[in-house]
């Protein structure tokens, strides 16, 4: 359940409102409730976030954190901001046709192993940041396009493509 649909989130937030009001009312003192809410749902969220317990967080999502993954086949988006990760694509097996995987990494560091003997097409893209492929090669603010020999080598229609986007981050594709 996310933060900000907790009822338990809400029902703190409805008793303060409540409790300001009253103040204001009964005492006299007037006191800026909205600014006073808006300070309040800031620190939630700064503690929800140092403590680790961040809002709405998909189990591929690395967030302030260091973790490794294990590539699956259900999964075809992983993200890292501000954060640093090992994604191991490197066993996932192949379905018929195009098996798509995106991976996002804003702010971030990120090691991505395939296996070099799948048919793979990597579609790397960085604004300010790095971009490692397997072959040597790297972008730094632009696009490039790298092929595993299986896929060079075959006219397969059946094969992985990573599309790798890193803004102001770091990636480095590794062959397993």
């Amino acid at each position: 359940m996310g933060c900000l649909t907790s009822g338990v989130f809400w029902g703190v937030l409805i008793i303060i409102i409540g409790i300001l009001i009253l103040i204001r009312v009964i005492f006299g003192i007037n006191i800026p409730i909205f600014s006073l809410i808006i300070g309040l749902l800031l620190i939630y969220l700064g503690i929800r976030i140092i403590s680790g317990a961040t809002c709405c967080r998909r189990p591929k999502t690395i967030i302030f954190e260091e973790r490794n993954i294990e590539g699956t086949p259900a999964e075809n988006k992983y993200d890292v901001v501000f954060g640093k990760s090992l994604i191991d694509l490197s066993g996932i097996e192949l379905k018929s046709g195009v098996t798509k995987v995106d991976i996002n990494i804003v702010f971030g560091s990120a090691t991505i192993k395939v296996n070099p003997s799948q048919p793979i097409k990597i579609r790397a893209s960085s604004v300010f940041g790095s971009a490692r492929l397997p072959d040597g090669n790297m972008t730094a603010f632009g696009d490039y396009t790298y092929k595993t020999d299986a896929l060079k080598q075959t006219d397969t229609k059946d094969y992985l493509l990573i599309k790798m986007d890193v803004v102001f981050g770091n990636a480095e594709v590794v062959t397993k």
